[in-house]
């Protein structure tokens, strides 16, 4: 399902014409809609987005002026600093300056993980196998004691950023564009925080979770007005999902089928990954020299001297975050250690136990999924595997949903007035 992950691929729809085409289209049509109509919309058909927003100004501006083409931070994550690379399709996360080995290493893990599941995808999309999840390419590692690359462009970092640090760079995941943007405040912002939601620039830097294993409906309602709102790394609920009438089948698939790549083909425990909602700027993929089969897509007497354009993005579903990652071992341990992680992270995964029989019917699609193409890939001496994972995770989920159940009938018990 879905595109080509392969560098090589140029465009998500047939032809670049057909590309704007759907541009032009989307914006008018977008622009006669609710806020709910343009998520459900722009979503649910991987669309191809024309945004003239001062980011998208700023970064093709620079894309075109070596000057202007410098790190501004973005945000911080348990390694350190993310600083975009204006005017590039890159971001470089810095690592916090410690003395403490273990921490010092985990960049270095995160580079080491995030290579390793790269190549996994890379693997099977050569064998013809199309997974609609996204992996950001992976650049370079720059350490501390380079003192060339440090001389050439410390200038470039902000005052406090200068020192000389280890250093990843990867693809950059955009933000979801600015009509996107606009619209979740509309939906999902309370009346009296939009104004500032609004002017707030940090929720220009929104990524969207893709929370198919949580819903806010079955959470206690609140006692007090919401304090604040954030687009930054948005929880797009299963619920939410459904309200705006989503499609969760494609994301369920999809999220099946890289958690399947990365067991049992880069054989690594997916702790702590993350799957959000993001976009790239056109010819984001297309290699430096340009294949035959890249230009025959092409318009004739295109130029291909720039090759990023950040007036048109493209959304896609984005794997992240690696630096929590450790090998599998292909044995039981390895099976507790997957089922550890798949617990313990965010609750992008459907859940086994739901007391929702169309919860359960998400389970089961994603099961079944998982269960396919982790055979089409695993080695025949492993093939009991996938489904020992698939089964310690409904052991464990029902043991946790059965701690849950009682813990609910001991509150109704304690706070029920005397008989």
């Amino acid at each position: 399902m879905g595109h080509r992950t392969e560098e090589t691929d140029i465009s998500i729809t047939p032809s670049l014409m057909e590309d704007i085409e759907l541009t032009s289209k989307l914006r008018r049509k977008l622009e006669l809609e609710s806020p709910s109509e343009i998520l459900q919309y722009s979503i649910s058909t991987r669309s191809v987005i024309s945004t003239s927003s001062s980011f998208a100004q700023r970064y093709q501006k620079a894309a075109e002026d070596e000057e202007l083409q410098k790190f501004k931070p973005i945000g911080a994550g348990s390694c350190g600093t993310v600083l975009e690379w204006t005017g590039t399709a890159q971001v470089v996360k810095l690592e916090k300056r410690t003395t403490m080995i273990s921490e010092s290493l985990k960049l270095w893990n995160d580079y080491l993980m995030h290579t390793k599941i790269l190549e996994a995808f890379t693997t099977v999309s050569k064998k013809n196998f199309d997974c609609e999840i996204r992996v950001p390419r992976c650049y370079a590692y720059v350490n501390a004691a380079d003192r060339e690359w440090w001389d050439n462009n410390s200038d470039r970092f902000p005052q406090d950023l200068q020192q000389p640090t280890n250093g990843l760079f990867t693809e950059r995941i955009l933000p979801v564009p600015a009509i996107m943007r606009q619209a979740l405040i509309e939906e999902f912002c309370p009346e009296h925080l939009k104004g500032v939601a609004k002017g707030d620039p940090s929720n220009k830097q929104c990524l969207v979770r893709l929370y198919l294993g949580k819903r806010l409906d079955d959470q206690p309602s609140r006692s007090r007005p919401q304090r604040f709102f954030s687009l930054r790394n948005f929880n797009l609920t299963l619920d939410n999902m459904q309200k705006l009438t989503i499609d969760t089948s494609r994301f369920i698939s999809s999220i099946a089928e890289a958690l399947a790549i990365m067991h049992w083909v880069a054989k690594v425990d997916a702790a702590d990954v993350e799957f959000v909602l993001g976009s790239a700027p056109s010819f984001a993929h297309i290699t430096s020299t340009p294949t035959f089969e890249q230009l025959q897509k092409l318009p004739p007497n295109s130029s291909t001297h720039r090759l990023h354009d950040f007036t048109h993005r493209t959304l896609h579903v984005w794997l992240l975050d690696f630096n929590l990652c450790k090998q599998l071992a292909m044995n039981d341990v390895g099976i507790q250690q997957a089922v550890k992680a798949f617990f313990a992270n965010d609750p992008y995964y459907p859940r086994p136990h739901s007391t929702r029989a169309e919860d359960r019917n998400l389970w089961n699609q994603f099961e079944h999924r998982y269960l396919a193409v982790s055979c089409t890939f695993i080695e025949p001496a492993l093939l009991h595997l996938p489904q020992q994972f698939i089964q310690a995770v409904k052991h464990e989920s029902s043991i946790r949903e059965a701690k849950k159940a009682e813990a609910s009938r001991r509150s109704a018990t304690e706070t029920a007035p005397p008989g």
